[in-house]
């Protein structure tokens, strides 16, 4: 009996250590924390709302039922519907809206870590000389929501930016690869980059009417034939507006890869407004290989490296982190070879890691230990809801109409212990959360 007493009395100690420091850990957090709410359902573009609407590329109002909501916000261009995109949808920020009672709310409640990464963003707009953010946490903490509210601001603040929110999708559904005709050993993906082209254009065709794309940098990205098509025969090369060049790169998969590295390379070394890169789900990049072609491996057994697809080539020599290579039969200690970053000369890069995504265990990690080891890469993490957000956030699903509380009348967030069973059933995790409120 006295064993078991000393070692309850032990247990009860060391419970209450734990608390305290949960409790000073969860000061700490709370402190910065302001929990409200970022409304994009009105927000719109600082340059105006652009006119450019390409025949093929799916615009963003893409309707419900009643043919009149705007589901995901245009200032959000191009993230997709759940539905559209994920198999697993369930929690996802773009469901919370589709389920809303309220078509006219489209909220994201905003974090400290929001913070921390605008923070970064905003010294990178300020000054030249760009900087870049590595965001990760476990999955369903809202990274995702975190990207979108960057983006978000960017573009109200007249940031030009270029959003890439499903990286699993582009590094392995790019219908076709080819052999790049003009810059030796690198390869493109001409659907995807007119995707871009087009995306670009849709989003900030207004902020960038007075951006020139060189001669010079066309010559270093299209080739003689290629040029011959691009200014018509007969006309003299010059220096071309990026609008242009993003039009043509837009209706045209023989110019597309070719109209897409040469904006972002005027875009990257431009200084006149700032340019922000956001891409979610980076993880998936450094995956097992999905593109194969016979140029590369004539028995095509090796997949392209993703560094020399000139559609990703420009943003991961941006962000420069690399995982290591993995041993083979015949190098079984590889190298790992660190190349500096080629940073935009004003703005930012932010890539954020996926946990829902089917990539190896061991990229996500490496990734993230080769970031934390870079000095000028700031490193943030999404965590977990604390209990003053899940409070906010339950009121926030209450007000316009999630689930059953959409007819509860706020008997739920209202009850102490209905909010802190919904905390303890979630575990803090903001998709859990959104279905602990429908099921």
């Amino acid at each position: 009996e006295a064993a078991v007493e000393r070692h309850l009395t032990a247990v009860v100690e060391q419970q209450q250590k734990e608390g305290d420091e949960e409790s000073t850990d969860s000061t700490k957090e709370n402190e910065p924390v302001v929990p409200v709410f970022m409304e994009l359902a009105n927000s719109t573009f600082a340059g105006g709302e652009p006119k450019y609407k390409p025949i093929e590329a799916e615009i963003v109002d893409i309707k419900k039922a009643n043919d009149k909501v705007v589901v995901v916000p245009p200032v959000l261009y191009p993230l997709p519907l759940s539905h559209t995109e994920h198999k697993d949808k369930f929690g996802r920020m773009s469901e919370e809206w589709e389920l809303t009672a309220d078509d006219e709310r489209r909220r994201i409640m905003m974090r400290s870590c929001m913070s921390d990464i605008a923070s970064v963003v905003e010294q990178g707009c300020k000054e030249e000389g760009g900087k870049r953010v590595f965001v990760h946490g476990k999955r369903g903490v809202g990274k995702t929501a975190a990207l979108a509210a960057i983006v978000a601001s960017a573009r109200t603040s007249g940031n030009i930016v270029l959003y890439l929110p499903d990286g699993d999708r582009l590094r392995k559904l790019g219908f076709y690869i080819e052999p790049n005709t003009h810059l030796e050993g690198l390869f493109d993906l001409p659907v995807l980059a007119k995707e871009i082209c087009s995306q670009l254009l849709i989003s900030h065709e207004h902020d960038m009417g007075d951006i020139m794309v060189s001669k010079d940098d066309l010559e270093t990205f299209l080739s003689k034939e290629q040029r011959l098509r691009f200014y018509g025969e007969g006309n003299e090369e010059s220096d071309v507006s990026i609008v242009e060049v993003l039009q043509k790169g837009s209706a045209s998969n023989t110019l597309s890869s070719g109209c897409y590295g040469a904006a972002i390379h005027t875009l990257m070394n431009q200084t006149s407004k700032p340019f922000v890169v956001v891409m979610d789900e980076f993880n998936c990049y450094y995956d097992y290989g999905h593109y194969f072609h016979q140029a590369y491996d004539e028995m095509v057994y090796k997949p392209i490296p993703i560094e020399e697809i000139t559609l990703f080539k420009p943003l991961l020599e941006a962000i420069s982190i690399t995982p290591p290579p993995q041993p083979t039969r015949k190098d079984k200690n590889p190298v790992h070879v660190k190349k500096d970053a080629v940073l935009m000369k004003r703005g930012a890069i932010v890539v954020a890691t996926s946990e829902s995504r089917a990539v190896a265990r061991k990229f996500t990690d490496e990734l993230y230990e080769v970031a934390l080891k870079d000095e000028n890469v700031s490193v943030v993490e999404v965590p977990r809801y604390s209990k003053l957000e899940v409070e906010h956030i339950l009121s926030h699903f209450e007000v316009v109409g999630i689930g059953r509380l959409r007819f509860d009348r706020g008997e739920t967030v209202m009850k102490e212990q209905e909010v802190a069973y919904l905390n303890m059933l979630s575990g803090g995790v903001g998709q859990y959360l959104l279905n602990a409120c429908i099921i």
